[in-house]
């Protein structure tokens, strides 16, 4: 009885033996599962870290852009504003220009009744244009147009008439542009105000 029951508990750490071996096989199985499923673990944080970075060079990409299309704007705005400017000093250097031609002028008799003419329209309340001044004067002597459009500003500037409409002009010269049409502003004023 001894060696049946010796041989049992043989069988039995056999069998316990060999169930042990199958649990160490199979977490030595789980061991090497847990290292590769830990491997595509770090590889995946690697991955994630890789698009973080992609994604963050691509905002700061995108923030340089938008830096350079703000500054390229403001580059923009400053030389429309510039332009705007050498405008505006163009305009003050051809009012000079015109005031220049008007005094450096050798017709200055012609000046003379320009202005005494065109006062004079002014003072009847008619409706006038320059080629009805220039009817009655005549052109410059020298035949420099320029002398006509100085006379006219200094006119329009001393007596300050009021523009009632625009005409074509009658004067071959003009092509048939149409030129402003001016009479006193009390006049004009009076007329609107009989409406």
């Amino acid at each position: 009885m001894d060696t049946k029951m010796n041989a049992d508990k043989l069988a039995a750490l056999q069998a316990r033996c060999a169930r042990l071996a199958a649990e160490a096989t199979e977490t030595a199985a789980a061991a090497g599962d847990m290292a590769a499923v830990a491997e595509a673990r770090e590889a995946d944080l690697r991955e994630r870290e890789r698009r973080i970075e992609e994604r963050d060079a691509a905002y700061a990409r995108e923030a340089l852009e938008r830096q350079q299309t703000e500054t390229a704007i403001r580059r923009r705005v400053r030389n429309a504003e510039e332009k705007h400017m050498a405008v505006a000093v163009g305009m003050v250097r051809k009012e000079a220009a015109i005031a220049a031609v008007h005094r450096a002028s050798t017709d200055g008799a012609w000046k003379v009744d320009f202005l005494a003419r065109f006062k004079e329209l002014i003072a009847r309340g008619d409706r006038f244009t320059t080629d009805d001044v220039l009817e009655y004067v005549g052109y410059p002597p020298s035949g420099k147009p320029q002398i006509i459009g100085a006379a006219a500003n200094a006119a329009v500037k001393k007596h300050q008439p009021q523009v009632v409409g625009m005409q074509p002009s009658s004067r071959a010269t003009r092509n048939g542009t149409k030129i402003q049409v001016w009479q006193s502003a009390a006049t004009a004023y009076r007329r609107f105000a009989s409406l």
